[in-house]
Formats: structure tokens, sequence, C-alpha cells
């Protein structure tokens, strides 16, 4: 399990490292966030997964790991500052770039350093294709996030790219949700070391986590409404290495 943690803590750095960037540019602007017209991504809809008490309080090292996880994929809620534009922001219908023709709603600012940020939206049947681009002084914008989502928000994907912080394009970060009834799923996958972390989540606070790597699960969580819960780990051929349970 060593391994697998280290690999996701990396991944939350970069996150988190990547978030800080542009909240600090942000501050030196000295100006308020204004929402964007009616766009808002699901994923910030999501209400942090709680456990039940018994689970996050709990000294078994198994269910700490779990604890852990799951935090590390409610860390996509920093993004949502990427999505708040500062107050006087130009706002435009010219794409920066599209993946489709369409009606697109713009917006940019500066990042206090010379260079400028920018989003871009726009509807297509029932979903909404989103990105965001930075773009240094003197240089072209670069794509840093896209994705998209349902109209109703209950489900969508997300990318973070690696382009602008080293010479490849490559997708580094790729987040899901989909929220059915009192039921939500979300994930997270790492796309260079190819290790994905699911979550399901219910009204009662029980729910499941699974991690994979290479589409193999590697370690699995489950635990009840009273936080009564089981792990299990694998080997690389799918087999059972080792198992147990806490509460």
């Amino acid at each position: 399990m060593k391994k697998y943690k280290n690999l996701l803590s990396l991944s939350l750095l970069f996150l988190f490292s990547i978030g800080l960037i542009f909240l600090s540019s942000c501050k030196k602007n000295e100006v308020e966030p204004a929402n964007g017209d009616d766009f808002k991504l699901g994923l910030f809809d999501l209400q942090t997964i709680t456990v039940p008490d018994a689970m996050a309080q709990s000294s078994d090292p198994h269910a700490q790991q779990a604890n852990a996880q799951i935090l590390l994929l409610g860390s996509f809620k920093i993004y949502q500052a990427f999505f708040l534009f500062p107050v006087g922001a130009e706002k435009s219908n010219t794409p920066i770039t599209g993946r489709r023709a369409g009606n697109y709603s713009v917006y940019k600012w500066s990042d206090g350093n010379g260079g400028e940020i920018a989003y871009q939206y726009r509807q297509d049947g029932d979903k909404i294709f989103f990105e965001v681009f930075f773009k240094e002084n003197g240089s072209n914008y670069v794509k840093f996030i896209d994705g998209t989502q349902t109209i109703g928000r209950s489900a969508g994907i997300m990318y973070i790219y690696e382009k602008g912080f080293n010479s490849t394009t490559l997708v580094a970060v790729e987040y899901t949700w989909d929220y059915n009834n009192d039921v939500s799923t979300s994930s997270m996958k790492t796309t260079e070391s190819d290790v994905l972390l699911e979550v399901v989540s219910q009204a009662d606070k029980s729910g499941e986590l699974l991690l994979k790597e290479n589409g193999v699960v590697r370690a699995s969580w489950s635990w009840n409404a009273a936080g009564v819960g089981s792990w299990i780990d694998y080997n690389e051929d799918g087999s059972v290495s080792d198992q147990g349970s806490w509460g």
C-alpha cells in the first residue's frame, strides 16, 4: 500500500500547488470574486464526504488510510476558485480556443504577474463544456483545465493538464462525479501512473473505496453506517494478499 499512498500524495501536492498559485494571484489583485452567469460545476455541489464518527476516530491504520484517501478526493474543491472570476474581468463571446463551434461565455483577468487567466464555457444540448487557460506575458494561452458536465450538474468529468509546467501536454489528473438520488460516486485518476481512486458514498454515511492500478483493484475498503468496516489488499494478479476489519 505504501507505493500507492506515495503516488496519491504526489498528486495531492500537485493539486494544492497549482490551486495556491492561482489563489495567490487573486489576492494580489485585491478584488472580490463574482459568479460567472449561471454556470456552476457539479463537483462543487458535492458535500464533503463524511464517514461515521467511529471510523473517523478509529486508530486502526486501515481505517485511517481510507479516511486519508477520502480527504484526497475532496481536495478538488480548491479548483472552485478558477470559476469565480474577479470583479472587472473582461467578458466576451470570442473563445480562446474551442473543441466545437458555438456560443461561448469567456472571462479574462490578470494574474497579477503580467500574465492572464481565462475560462470559457458553452452549452451543447444537455451538456456544458468548460476550459481554463493560463497565459504568461508575451506568450500564448495554455490550457490547464478541460471538462464536461450535464446541465443538471449530476455528472461530469474534469481534466487537469500538465502543459504549462513542463513540455508535455498530457492529462495529469482526471476527476469524475456522478450523483444519483442519495448516492454519490466520485473518482480521481493520476494518468501517468494510472492509479485510480474511487469512492461511493451513501446517505447513511456507509460506503466503499477502491484503489486501482492499470485497471486492477489493488486495495478496497468498505464500511457500514455505524463505522464498522473491512479492508482487502490485492496482488498484481488480483488475488487477495491480506485482509481484515476494524470497529
